[in-house]
């Protein structure tokens, strides 16, 4: 069971230079009872970073990111290359407080600050401003970009996502910001490889206790969430997918985040929580 206690993991590295580890890989359940994962599966297998790209600002916009996601065919999401080992990425510094579990890398580029972080927290390797962590930022780059630029297939009509129940696509919002109360469902309709998208132009808010449910074989590892400026994710929620946002991202205290927290050009916060990437590739 993966909770939020103490936890160490064997063979953990700090690297200030380019050495681009392997990370131990676990999963929270979110495909049950909303009321929260109770169980976690460990997946060990070495996630594949098998992208270099070529970005030359942080300004959301990257040229060549040619290929778009593919959502209502199944064809799975942004390639996320070199950031795909990571559970946290930001552009400034990483600060914790509390006893959290990082399930992946962890690292930033180009800040060096990581705070109230030890190895025994991360199952994986700490990057600081080094050229893995500097790679992975070129990758999210053209990994937003791609999201930001994949067609929209429906426009919801109000910004807060809480009660609904969405199958496979592309969704964007009326309204600048998005918010979620409550609980949101994802149904894959027994496609496992069902891909779900969120276009948030602005900020992205999550409620306390709030919920993102995958259901009939969907998988937090196809979901993933553009945020134009920053994205919080309230206590005690659990959260299904990757955010990839373009300032900041907070995970409140008692969150268990199933996927990745990665922010372009600004800080990731975190307070006494779980963020894994899972199986994810």
């Amino acid at each position: 069971m993966l909770g939020l206690g103490a936890c160490s993991f064997p063979d953990v590295r700090y690297d200030s230079a380019q050495e681009d580890g392997g990370a131990t890989d676990a999963s929270v359940d979110t495909s049950g009872d909303a009321s929260g994962p109770d169980a976690t599966g460990v997946d060990a297998q070495a996630a594949d970073a098998a992208m270099a790209t070529d970005a030359s600002s942080n300004d959301g916009g990257a040229p060549g990111a040619d290929a778009h996601v593919d959502a209502e065919a199944g064809g799975g999401g942004p390639p996320l290359g070199s950031a795909s080992t990571f559970a946290i990425l930001a552009g400034t510094t990483v600060t914790n407080t509390g006893q959290s579990s990082f399930m992946g890398d962890l690292g930033v580029a180009p800040g060096t600050a990581v705070t109230g972080i030890t190895p025994a927290m991360v199952s994986g390797t700490i990057h600081a401003d080094d050229a893995a962590a500097i790679q992975a930022e070129q990758a999210l780059l053209v990994a937003y970009d791609d999201l930001r630029r994949t067609v929209c297939t429906t426009t919801l009509p109000g910004s807060d996502l809480g009660t609904l129940t969405l199958g496979p696509g592309v969704y964007c919002f009326a309204t600048p910001a998005a918010s979620l109360t409550g609980t949101l469902i994802l149904d894959a309709g027994g496609d496992p490889s069902a891909v779900f998208v969120f276009q948030i132009d602005q900020a992205f808010m999550m409620a306390a206790s709030g919920h993102v449910q995958v259901i009939n074989d969907a998988s937090a590892c196809n979901v993933f969430w553009q945020v134009g400026a920053s994205a919080t994710i309230g206590a005690a929620s659990t959260f299904a997918g990757t955010i990839l946002a373009l300032t900041s991202i907070t995970v409140s205290a008692g969150v268990l985040l199933d996927g990745r927290a990665l922010a372009e050009n600004g800080a990731v916060t975190v307070d006494t929580s779980v963020v894994s990437v899972g199986g994810c590739p």
